[in-house]
């Protein structure tokens, strides 16, 4: 009886460990999904891989880290996803724990991401506050003690990295359909110094909806032609100066001011 449970134990935790290796990391940004594996690993647009020795922040030990530092990685990451100015990542746990960290922290050469730890108990890693053992998969990332910009505990058992812009930060684009967003976007750009949209923008001109109500402009082009020349249209000189972008950029502009309710 014992050698067939421990033949069932055996088989058991070969499954587990099975099942363990196949756990990759995603790197997500809005509806953009890369999975960080072997493949990854191998492919030409993967940063130097890197071996580290470093004092595990848990167990007090001197560990070789495996993985990228992670301003290269996040520097390709971006490239990637075309990301022009990263504002936070936020990392997720196989038990549900979020962390949240400032773009500022993460350009520090000292934070690590950790893909293997080298000559570890199969049980993992020694918490001593704890005073038990933790996996540490499917990635972990090592943040560096000694910087003052990290106030965190190194997150570990990371299975998914999102990654957000500076857009989240504009609350029209936080409120604008997937849809409308380039047109939100030439909006906050050329016409929020005066004009403003859900309390934001500027407050030298009227709220765009009001505007666009008084001037009965009905069609698409009526309303582009209105904001490449508006004197034109009203007959009068007006402050609003006239639209220079290009034409894709104005047809967005268009689309996403006739969205509004």
């Amino acid at each position: 009886m014992k050698k067939l449970l421990s033949i069932y134990l055996s088989l058991f935790l070969l499954s587990s460990n099975a099942l363990w290796a196949k756990k990759t990391l995603e790197v997500t940004f809005n509806d953009k999904t890369l999975k960080i594996d072997d493949d990854f690993k191998n492919s030409k647009i993967a940063p130097p891989w890197k071996i580290v020795k470093r004092v595990d922040p848990n167990s007090k030990k001197l560990l070789t880290y495996e993985g990228y530092y992670l301003k290269d990685f996040l520097s390709v990451i971006k490239k990637r996803f075309g990301i022009k100015s990263l504002h936070h990542m936020e990392t997720m746990a196989i038990d549900g724990y979020r962390l949240v960290i400032n773009a500022r922290s993460l350009q520090s050469e000292g934070a690590f991401l950790a893909l293997n730890i080298r000559d570890i108990p199969e049980k993992g890693i020694y918490n001593k506050i704890l005073k038990s053992f933790f996996r540490w998969e499917p990635s972990y990332i090592l943040l560096d003690p000694k910087s003052p910009k990290f106030s965190v505990a190194s997150p570990y058992q990371v299975k998914k990295i999102r990654l957000f812009d500076r857009s989240v930060l504009n609350p029209i684009l936080v409120k604008t359909d997937e849809s409308y967003k380039k047109g939100a976007e030439v909006f906050i750009k050329t016409c929020s110094k005066c004009h403003r949209h859900l309390g934001y923008g500027g407050k030298k001109a009227p709220a765009i909806k009001f505007m666009i109500r008084r001037w009965r402009l009905k069609s698409d082009d009526a309303l582009g032609a209105f904001l490449r020349n508006p004197q034109k249209l009203v007959k009068r000189k007006i402050q609003m100066s006239g639209y220079r972008g290009s034409e894709s950029d104005l047809n967005e502009l268009v689309k996403f001011l006739r969205a509004l309710k």
